[in-house]
């Protein structure tokens, strides 16, 4: 069963990626559409078992190559964010994959279609016109059917239950529960030979990017940095503007989910949205949810008056 139930779990994560590709991605949207219209074009034509192969191999090269465009992309924003030239080679490589795609696969359709329009031109007009007719059809309704089911799918930011204490994002972004996988997971480096005690942060840009934090310990107590505010720091070290950020997940060894010491909601306060969702949990698996204004009502903010 738990078998069946992670198979089902991997097909989850698929749908979630062609969401978010048809919901963000222009060309994405393209290649379905041609490729619908291929479908139609295939069934008026009434092409034979080998050319419909041949169309099909077509489609799913390109959607595999704009897929794979998609993913490089966001890798390369995610490990590179500023402008680097080897960063602009890997964006247009993996796009040189998408055009090769795209040529193969309308080099695929001139040779098929010609040739099965060719051979139909003996056809009456009007048999042709209601063939077109009634795919065209077919064709808007299946574009509905995976406009609903995928495009509609991803939207963009957290949904919160404040009743149950629990925030998760929508279809093809990440969960809470992953975002403080990600906290757990930078708690593990974690410099803290005083304390003993890990404190791991993740932190979410409106890019997508994932930003981590771990605290750092000093024997002069002092210096010593929390994980949030490594997190926040070192992101806006990558080039993340103040408010760029969409989450922060902090996960620490604790009783009941951790909560972040003052200084750390100060520097929250000065640099995320007052409404950013922060998810809270502890090595056990507990968590609930809050937002930065929550953490600290009436937070300072120092005003032009105050700088004169």
């Amino acid at each position: 069963m738990k078998t069946v139930k992670s198979f089902a779990r991997s097909f989850r994560w698929a749908f979630h990626g062609v969401a978010y590709a048809l919901s963000t991605q222009r060309n994405m949207r393209f290649h379905f559409a041609a490729a619908a219209l291929a479908v139609v074009f295939s069934l008026i034509l009434d092409i034979g078992p080998l050319e419909t192969l041949w169309v099909l191999l077509a489609i799913v090269m390109t959607i595999a190559a704009e897929l794979w465009n998609t993913t490089t992309e966001k890798m390369v924003d995610l490990s590179m964010p500023r402008p680097h030239p080897l960063a602009k080679a890997a964006k247009d490589t993996a796009a040189a994959a998408v055009l090769a795609a795209a040529v193969f696969a309308v080099a695929v359709c001139i040779i098929v279609f010609g040739s099965a329009l060719l051979n139909r031109v003996m056809d009456s007009g009007a048999a042709l016109a209601s063939k077109f007719a009634l795919y065209m059809v077919l064709a808007l309704l299946a574009g509905a059917v995976v406009y609903v089911l995928f495009a509609r799918a991803y939207k963009s930011g957290y949904t919160m239950n404040d009743q149950k204490g629990e925030s998760n994002m929508s279809a093809g972004e990440l969960k809470a529960e992953e975002l403080l996988e990600h906290a757990r997971e930078a708690g593990k480096r974690a410099y803290a030979p005083y304390s003993n005690f890990w404190v791991g942060a993740a932190l979410l840009d409106v890019h997508g990017r994932i930003h981590y934090g771990c605290n750092v310990e000093n024997s002069a107590y002092g210096p010593t940095n929390c994980a949030e505010r490594t997190a926040l720091f070192r992101a806006i070290a990558d080039g993340v503007k103040a408010g760029g950020f969409r989450a922060i997940a902090v996960m620490g060894e604790t009783e009941e989910p951790i909560t972040p010491c003052g200084i750390c909601r100060q520097v929250m306060a000065e640099l995320c949205p007052p409404d950013m969702p922060v998810i809270l949990g502890n090595a056990k698996g507990n968590m609930r949810t809050t937002t930065v204004s929550e953490l600290l009502p009436g937070a300072f903010r120092m005003t032009k008056e105050d700088q004169l």
